[in-house]
């Protein structure tokens, strides 16, 4: 549906409101990063006191997601592609003494992906997604490891829609796809600046069931299930404020 979309548009924009500015966010955090390499007395200029409260911060993360879908077609296996993934997220994080949480707001899109089921002698049936758009809240738990590099696990739910498509010879058949989802990962972060953070995570992403409906011409033809979940792995960065 396009509500997911639009909302997922609004949260890129908003994570791009600040990020226009190259005094706040421009090369400084880079250059602060290779400075702390260069003379570690700098570090805890930029780290951040571990009980300093609350701060906002925006993400964004790009990576590939390995799309799966398994079908109900008797004598087939699961299919996988991999499709390009970009995520963007606002969110508030809390600073305790030992750990931190992060609670936000993400909107993620990922491209096409096409998967292929060979039944038997039966002829190929050819499957295709487009257009992922998900909107979904999450909760992060970060623990440091040491004093620049940090462990990060959590999850969220929310909503995603996208287009499938089916074709088998002369049947076919596709539908818009509305779908709650659920996710769940980790990660590593480096903290290169007290406004710069990089990370690299993984996650697990279902989106759950669909159906769609075959017709050869305008005649029903049957139906067609498909489990849709992925793997994704992906590097990002935090500008925290």
């Amino acid at each position: 549906m396009k509500i997911v979309r639009y909302a997922v548009l609004l949260v890129v924009l908003l994570c791009s409101l600040s990020t226009c500015s190259a005094q706040e966010f421009g090369l400084s955090p880079l250059l602060d990063c290779w400075e702390n390499h260069l003379d570690n007395s700098l570090l805890q200029r930029f780290l951040p006191d571990p009980c300093s409260g609350k701060r906002v911060y925006k993400s964004f993360a790009y990576g590939s997601s390995n799309l799966t879908a398994d079908s109900d077609i008797p004598q087939t296996s699961d299919s996988d592609d991999d499709a390009f993934m970009s995520l963007s997220a606002i969110g508030i994080e809390h600073n305790h003494c030992h750990y931190a949480t992060r609670f936000e707001l993400e909107g993620g899109v990922r491209s096409q992906a096409n998967w292929q089921f060979s039944p038997g002698s039966a002829p190929i049936v050819d499957a295709r997604i487009d257009d992922v758009w998900s909107l979904a809240t999450n909760v992060w738990i970060d623990v440091p490891l040491t004093e620049r590099i940090s462990l990060f696990g959590g999850g969220g739910v929310g909503a995603a829609t996208a287009d499938i498509s089916v074709q088998s010879g002369a049947v076919n058949g596709g539908r818009d796809m509305f779908k709650f989802l659920y996710q769940a990962g980790t990660g590593l972060t480096y903290h290169c600046s007290h406004r710069l953070h990089l990370d690299v995570g993984y996650r697990y992403l279902n989106l759950g069931n669909a159906n769609l409906d075959l017709f050869n011409g305008n005649t029903p033809a049957g139906n067609v299930s498909l489990d849709i979940d992925a793997n994704e792995f992906y590097v990002g960065f935090r500008l925290l404020h």
